[in-house]
């Protein structure tokens, strides 16, 4: 009887290390509800953000507004993992990236923080469910309290 158990075991064994190991997805990021297409109503235009997951230490974004046939703003963004520390980076208009640290993060809502920033010092991220997505920026500007909201939806 013991000779059919261990006999039993090595060819489990065997069997286990000849199995191929299959490369699975790309591991999740904490972020994953963010990626899609996303598109919502501002000052009598429409914000557009796309996100996609690059790595799973890696999003990598664009935002851009659309007024009529104008596009006000173009954002390059990037959801990073840098040593231990989450960053939200920023590039608007081509202009150097400003980078902000993620100082919140719980289900689906996220809080990065640069308070040396100008304006923004805050950007936030909720996902309401699994369509529809509000995001703000949050600070001060020349010592005035200010935030926007914007309320967005999957574009399938």
């Amino acid at each position: 009887m013991k000779r059919m158990i261990i006999l039993v075991c090595l060819c489990s064994g065997i069997w286990a290390c000849s199995q191929k190991v299959r490369p699975s997805a790309t591991p999740s990021t904490p972020f994953d509800a963010l990626v899609g297409h996303w598109e919502g109503p501002l000052g009598g235009g429409t914000y557009i953000e796309k996100w996609e997951k690059l790595s799973a230490e890696q999003l990598q974004g664009e935002g851009y507004w659309i007024r009529g046939q104008d596009t006000i703003l173009v954002e390059d963004l990037r959801i990073q993992k840098i040593g231990i520390h989450w960053t939200y980076i920023a590039i608007i208009n081509n202009s150097a990236p400003t980078l902000f640290t993620l100082i919140k993060m719980e289900d689906e809502h996220w809080v990065f923080e640069n308070k040396e920033h100008d304006y923004p010092q805050i950007i936030g991220y909720q996902q309401e469910d699994i369509d529809h997505l509000f995001a703000w920026t949050d600070g001060t500007v020349k010592g005035k309290q200010r935030k926007d909201e914007y309320k967005l939806a999957r574009v399938k």
